[in-house]
């Protein structure tokens, strides 16, 4: 970057804040009689803009559209009027939702968006299960999700049609349908997705009673402080469904932040959070019902994943994040291998082992493994420590990056010559090993099959996320060593 840019960015950034600092101070001069303060800005992707201020002794959060220009409702984005509604209806119905002060106006100059007050809280997992002041809070965490989700899904839908929301219905037959087609459209072909679309479609629930779901509650969505829930964030994917698919969203593999064995959240057991939610909103949840929105959570979060990536490839979001995130498909394989292993009844250990290959030296000059490893530690013990903030994030995500790409190299070869030789094995390619599992041709059950599902998966997992928890955990559960 030179000189010339830095600066043109900098006055740039100037001019943002002080743009933001005026139109707050216009809509402030309509709600309070105090100034503007301490305006900082929380988040800097392109998804949302997110602005913490005061205004004397309140305490607010802007939320706004980046550039304050609304997505296309045609698209089926969720403008900010729209969920400024719903955060409202929530809070008055009490949901633990932040209070909206009030939606942005024309003469404010900002575009489209809204203040809401400002609650005090953590919410990321892995500072709060560090912290042994959040330990009061965690211990009712689940309690607490039963009853916010309880009051959630029972706020009453016709108010918002009063408000002009029109909030998207989904049943199980259409969402698995919609799955489908989304992992089609983008070319995904993973034999464990196959598996697991097949078993969706011949396990759909009945058709339950709708109600509004929140549709993305979670660790990380909502605030904690010393006493437990403190606010429920994050609308933007409210929509009407099925009361378990809320349930299960929260008790995904992914969400429990390498507390495996804790399902709800990384903090509790299902069966005491179900017990709860049942308690608290006076409705029966069935087993069987919950665990098949369980597993379409999972694969609906690896093709979300996916998608992530298809994003970055546009060129609509160009941050290594993005780009990266997509390896994370590779997690939710080994989460519904072992799930769809449990609903099929299968506890059969692994009769080999997982073979790592050995790296070896093949020329006097720097190859590519060992550049990327020099890369990484540079990332890692120099220009980490010297960060803070989105800067700091940065590098860790550019450091992990190199990191997968590193095993990529050193890995990679041997792990597709082996899944050639299984494959060859079953007399099938890939794609038609993913076709037969999605007909529902081939037995999971079948010794060579399973062999090769679950070494493909522990593959794969090893190259892009070796300390994901559920790795370990289908280690211990396979009986599998790496030799």
């Amino acid at each position: 970057m030179t000189q010339a840019q830095s600066q043109a960015d900098k006055a740039a950034t100037a001019t943002s804040h002080d743009s933001i600092q005026q139109g707050l101070t216009r809509f402030c001069q309509r709600h309070f009689s105090d100034p503007v303060d301490g305006l900082k800005r929380l988040t800097a992707g392109a998804n949302m803009e997110i602005w913490a201020f005061d205004c004397g002794p309140q305490k607010l959060i802007l939320r706004r559209h980046p550039g304050g220009i609304a997505p296309d409702k045609q698209a089926g984005g969720m403008s900010l009027d729209d969920e400024a509604s719903i955060v409202d209806l929530a809070f008055e119905h009490g949901v633990r939702a932040p209070q909206v002060i009030g939606r942005l106006l024309d003469e404010d100059g900002l575009g489209t968006g809204f203040v809401m007050a400002r609650a005090e809280g953590e919410a990321l997992p892995y500072k709060l299960f560090k912290d042994p002041s959040y330990q009061p809070a965690l211990a009712v965490f689940t309690q607490h999700c039963a009853e916010q989700l309880a009051k959630i899904h029972a706020m009453p839908v016709d108010r918002l049609a009063e408000a002009n929301v029109a909030l998207r219905a989904t049943k199980a037959a259409e969402s698995v349908a919609n799955l489908k087609t989304l992992l089609d459209t983008m070319g995904a072909k993973s034999p464990v997705f196959a598996l697991a679309l097949n078993w969706l479609e011949n396990n759909l629930p009945a058709e339950a009673p709708q109600q509004f779901l929140h549709g993305d509650f979670r660790m990380g969505n909502l605030l904690i402080d010393a006493t437990g829930i403190s606010a429920v964030l994050d609308w933007e994917l409210a929509h009407i469904g099925d009361p378990a698919e809320d349930l299960a969203w929260l008790c995904m593999p992914s969400w429990r932040f390498g507390n495996y064995h804790q399902p709800v959240g990384g903090v509790g057991q299902i069966e005491d959070f179900l017990t709860a939610y049942e308690a608290a909103s006076g409705r029966q949840i069935d087993r069987a019902r919950f665990h098949f929105w369980l597993i379409y959570a999972s694969l609906n979060w690896g093709a979300m994943t996916l998608r992530m990536t298809q994003i970055w490839r546009t060129g609509l979001d160009r941050s290594v994040e993005r780009a990266l995130i997509g390896t994370r498909s590779s997690e939710v394989e080994i989460d519904l291998l072992m799930m769809l292993e449990q609903q099929a009844g299968i506890s059969a250990p692994l009769d080999t082992d997982l073979s790592l290959p050995e790296t070896e030296r093949r020329s006097a000059e720097p190859e590519a493994g060992e550049l990327l490893t020099a890369m990484t530690a540079w990332i890692k013990d120099d220009l980490i420590p010297r960060q803070t903030g989105s800067d700091l994030f940065n590098a860790r995500v550019a450091g992990n990056t190199l990191s997968i790409v590193q095993r990529m190299s050193d890995y990679g070869p041997h792990f597709s010559k082996a899944q050639a030789a299984r494959l060859a094995a079953l007399d099938l390619t890939h794609d038609g090993l993913c076709d037969a599992l999605y007909a529902g041709e081939i037995d999971l059950a079948a010794p060579s099959l399973l062999t090769h599902l679950r070494l493909q998966a522990l593959e794969r997992l090893t190259i892009h996320q070796p300390r994901y928890a559920g790795l370990k955990v289908a280690q211990e559960k396979w009986g599998v060593t790496s030799a």
